[in-house]
């Protein structure tokens, strides 16, 4: 897979903007819930607006995002993936995590999933 060609990201409030700028320097589509106007919106309202809009989640809600993600199986409901980022190591490391998980899995892999990334992952 060629980087940035499909990938599109939704990054909740929880996530650091400047990751999403580093990402877009790769040509990597992400939109965040401050551009949105979703800042402070529920974590249901972040996945449904991010599966509306053919976008993976990405948080660092690791508290509430599994429950969820466990319901919409339960319900049948589907969204193109959840990444949930473990940790808060320097904007760097995120951007070489996030990348490498994209030279190893296609979009579609990450679809119906919820994907913990974290320091196993280097």
């Amino acid at each position: 897979m060629i980087l940035g060609t499909s990938i599109r990201l939704y990054f909740d409030h929880d996530v650091d903007v400047r990751l999403a700028d580093a990402l877009r320097r790769r040509s990597i589509d992400v939109e965040t819930a401050f551009q949105v106007g979703l800042h402070g919106a529920d974590d249901p309202a972040q996945l449904t607006y991010a599966t509306q809009n053919g976008r993976i989640l990405v948080t660092h809600n690791v508290r509430h995002f599994p429950g969820i993600y466990a319901s919409w199986l339960t319900e049948e409901r589907h969204h193109s993936g959840i990444i949930i980022l473990i940790g808060y190591p320097p904007i760097g490391v995120w951007l070489e995590r996030i990348l490498k998980l994209f030279s190893i899995f296609d979009v579609a892999d990450l679809r119906d999933q919820l994907f913990y990334l974290g320091a196993d992952f280097d």
